[in-house]
């Protein structure tokens, strides 16, 4: 809760966090999903003497109150587009993953190399329009995820690293890339 001092009950208090005769003094928690993240202080200890007062005090209550009210808002916002993140993140690490067993089973199979590369592509056409479908409402953040995966495989030494540079290069030379479906 609020815990709202003033007039007196502040000179029976030893000490304020920043020091000073403060005559008003406000702290307020800022909670997110029942867990205290922080405490917001705030008193008039820098204010000229006009300027202190019961109705100063009360309306610097309700200022504080509705700063605190917003940041509470803005972090669960803030938390929920980080989870929408780590979930899209985690999609395009699956599609990504599912186009390469596809590889590794085709070239298992003895596919020559120029159908392996072919399939790659269709593969990776089809994980990009699936990533681009479910990432389009989440914005501009999102829409980079999928490129990110394939550039983190593309560094590797594997033949798969290797087909998927070349192929994902040829889809962004042709313009059908990858980058251009998830922008």
């Amino acid at each position: 809760g609020v815990d709202s001092l003033s007039g007196p009950d502040i000179a029976s208090r030893r000490g304020t966090p920043c020091g000073g005769s403060p005559t008003s003094a406000v702290a307020l928690p800022i909670v997110l999903q029942g867990t205290t993240l922080g405490v917001v202080y705030a008193d008039d200890a820098d204010m000229p003497d006009h300027a202190r007062g019961p109705a100063v005090h009360e309306t610097s209550v309700g200022f504080a109150k509705l700063l605190v009210g917003e940041a509470s808002v803005l972090l669960m916002c803030h938390t929920h587009e980080l989870k929408t993140l780590a979930e899209l993140r985690q999609y395009a690490t699956t599609l990504l993953q599912e186009a390469k067993a596809m590889y590794l089973a085709d070239a298992e199979g003895g596919m020559p190399a120029a159908q392996l590369r072919g399939r790659l592509k269709a593969n990776l056409d089809c994980a990009s329009q699936l990533y681009t479908y479910r990432a389009a409402m989440e914005g501009t953040a999102a829409a980079a995820l999928l490129d990110e995966q394939i550039a983190l495989e593309t560094a590797g030494s594997t033949p798969f690293s290797r087909d998927l540079a070349d192929v994902v290069h040829s889809m962004e030379t042709s313009d059908l890339g990858i980058t251009a479906e998830a922008s």
